[in-house]
């Protein structure tokens, strides 16, 4: 079975909202390994050093550190899951959202939403 790194919003550690993922995952036999992301709260992302060497890379509301701007370059798996409320849509009018998902070309999205799957589809990502 795959090896995981699931790099996670570290606010997610006190709410287990996404808990339900590596569950289901771990249920069919794969191992998964957390990695805490701390950028939002004035800490640092992971570095992408840390996970390069798992099977699956997948990153919840959150993206590793990288030189690299595309992270399909620098890994064959890579799973992208944004949620809604990151893009700040909500305070206002939309930012241009190209640059965040130019570095996830060549990735998965999984989208949770019809809005983001729209948004991801309109910047040509698999979603």
């Amino acid at each position: 079975m795959a090896r995981i790194a699931y790099v996670d919003h570290s606010f997610h550690k006190k709410t287990g909202s996404t808990q339900f993922l590596p569950d289901i995952l771990r249920r069919h036999g794969h191992t998964v390994d957390f990695f805490w992301d701390e950028k939002w709260n004035g800490g640092t992302a992971t570095p992408f050093s840390q996970v390069a060497d798992y099977d699956v890379i997948i990153m919840f509301q959150c993206r590793c550190a990288a030189k690299e701007r595309s992270f399909r370059k620098l890994h064959p798996n890579v799973i992208y899951i944004p949620m809604l409320d990151e893009f700040g849509i909500a305070a206002g009018p939309a930012t241009n959202q190209a640059p965040r998902w130019e570095s996830f070309q060549g990735c998965k999205v999984l989208s949770f939403s019809s809005a983001v799957h729209s948004i991801a589809a309109a910047f040509g990502i698999r979603s």
